[in-house]
């Protein structure tokens, strides 16, 4: 490592006899350094090759790629810190703690790992509205939950809601049925009461209509010729 960080590059010149002799040492140095610079640039990808023109020594060169890494795990970091505040939603437990373990162990790699409490913080932030009861009381505990009890609680605590969820969808469902049964009887087709439908008359019970009758003054009978 003391080619990269140039705690050990020698003296280019010595002093013999008040002149500068040429160090053996630094010519060394040197060579052994350019074999370096070509190992550093050969392992590079072409991205990393341009930000490195007019580079001539390993110091300049690990220098500048601490430099471009540290702003990309900078900016790495802001991401996966980001990625942290995704709200459960519709996920299962399951699916939602996952996501948030492989977004620790991302910011392990790049070197900002999350400490168990924010971690629990994090879990519990991204719980809905329901989830207030369940959080006060892990909240109001005076010894903090690891990770993995929280896990448990928060799969216990979905079991219940699914079975409460389960109960009302029941209910609503018998209720549902008894609605739609009444409402058919409520709305079942009735006998018309129309005396004159269809060519058949549907009287209401005890009524008859009157039979028609010859007009006044007129008798039906044998015609009869008066001389």
């Amino acid at each position: 490592m003391h080619f990269l960080d140039g705690t050990a590059v020698p003296s280019e010149f010595l002093n013999q006899n008040n002149c500068n002799v040429a160090n053996l040492a630094f010519c060394t140095y040197q060579q052994q350094d350019q074999l370096l610079v070509a190992w550093l640039l050969a392992s590079m990808s072409s991205p990393l090759l341009t930000k490195m023109v007019g580079l001539d020594s390993s110091v300049a060169i690990w220098g500048c790629l601490l430099t471009h890494f540290a702003s990309h795990t900078r900016a790495m970091v802001k991401k996966f810190r980001l990625l942290l505040k995704t709200p459960k939603n519709d996920k299962t437990i399951t699916t939602y703690i996952t996501n948030i373990k492989k977004i620790a162990y991302s910011l392990v790699v790049v070197g900002s790992p999350l400490s168990t409490t924010d971690h629990v913080d994090v879990i519990l932030d991204g719980l809905s509205a329901d989830y207030d009861g369940f959080i006060t009381s892990i909240l109001s505990r005076q010894d903090p939950y690891t990770v993995d009890d929280l896990e448990a609680l928060l799969l216990a605590q979905e079991e219940r809601f699914e079975k409460h969820k389960l109960a009302h969808d029941s209910i609503l469902q018998v209720n549902n049925v008894s609605f739609s049964w009444n409402l058919k009887n409520q709305y079942k087709k009735k006998p018309s009461t129309c005396p004159f439908r269809g060519g058949r008359s549907q009287h209401p019970t005890g009524f008859r209509p009157p039979s028609p009758r010859p007009p006044v003054g007129l008798v039906f009978g044998p015609i009869v010729k008066y001389d």
